[in-house]
């Protein structure tokens, strides 16, 4: 399955917001999609990308670091990356290994 961008609505965004997703891994190749959608959607009147890994199996430190790199990236433009992941998972694990969510905005979701 590949990488999808998906366009979405919250009840505290009204002018909706991008959501990318359709990812089972984290790795390199991954993180290479990601930094590839990322440079499109800097030019959108978005504020919030949502990345959601709820469904991500296996995540590596590339990654990881695409998160971070994405979330400066967005920062630069007044843009702001949201995590999206589940409890127990191995984003969780990477989140708490490495402090992630001090920096970066998440939202967790509970385990299947």
């Amino acid at each position: 399955m590949s990488i999808g961008v998906f366009y979405i609505k919250t009840l505290d965004n009204k002018q909706g917001c991008f959501k990318i997703g359709n990812l089972c891994q984290l790795t390199g190749k991954e993180a290479i999609s990601i930094r590839e959608e990322i440079k499109e959607l800097l030019h959108t009147d978005c504020e919030k990308i949502f990345l959601d890994t709820k469904d991500v199996k296996e995540a590596e430190l590339s990654g990881i670091n695409e998160i971070i790199h994405s979330h400066y990236t967005l920062q630069q433009t007044g843009k702001q990356l949201v995590l999206i992941y589940r409890t127990g998972s191995s984003v969780e694990k990477w989140v708490q290994t490495t402090g992630l969510d001090r920096f970066v905005q998440t939202a967790i979701l509970p385990t299947l």
